[in-house]
């Protein structure tokens, strides 16, 4: 069985029709269900967005916890004597109390 991919002259500019969808469902009468759906849409990304910016707060402690613990024991000397930036956080907000 052999499927003939070819697109004609028409569907060369349907992805320039694709801003203008949305115009056509709301003139049909679907308002309401469009912004339900874009409350739920808005809430997961903002969703989203949080879960991302803890995940790679997590990952930046853990690595910073690895440099000083570990990684910076592998480079010259004169640089082993370095700290991560979390731990030049923490001890600044230390010495600020």
């Amino acid at each position: 069985m052999s499927y003939n991919f070819t697109f004609g002259p028409k569907a060369a500019f349907a992805p320039a029709a694709l801003p203008f969808m949305p115009l056509v469902l709301l003139r049909s009468g679907y308002l309401l269900a469009w912004l339900l759906a874009l409350a739920l849409a808005s809430t997961w990304c903002g969703f989203v967005a949080w879960r991302a910016s803890r995940m790679m707060r997590a990952g930046d402690i853990k690595s910073a916890r690895d440099y000083d613990r570990r990684a910076k024991f592998n480079l010259p000397p004169e640089y082993a004597a370095s700290e991560s930036l979390l731990a030049h956080q923490r001890r600044k907000r230390k010495t600020q109390r």
